[in-house]
């Protein structure tokens, strides 16, 4: 068995995303363990509760279930930027 690199034992940020956006397309398939008439082996693609599942991993990461808008910054960010707003406005 070839040796490989600690770094490539972990998937990357992008493998994972790619990887759920082809469970929730039905691009990526399984064996299903049965055979065509042909011999050949069925591959099925995911079910729909998987496919469900991968969409609302993918929804988490981009902030579509939160009611702040996406990107938005913390209310503490916020906080902080307007807290030093106000003191450089007053001249502290």
């Amino acid at each position: 068995m070839a040796k490989r690199r600690a770094a490539d034992d972990i998937a990357t940020p992008e493998e994972v995303l790619r990887t759920f956006t082809q469970i929730m397309r039905g691009e990526m398939t399984e064996a299903s363990g049965r055979k065509g008439a042909s011999g050949e082996e069925i591959a099925l693609p995911p079910k729909v509760s998987e496919r469900s599942k991968a969409a609302e991993l993918l929804g988490k990461r981009y902030g579509l279930f939160s009611e702040k808008e996406p990107g938005a910054k913390p209310k503490a960010e916020l906080a902080a930027e307007i807290e030093q707003a106000m003191l450089e406005m007053h001249g502290s």
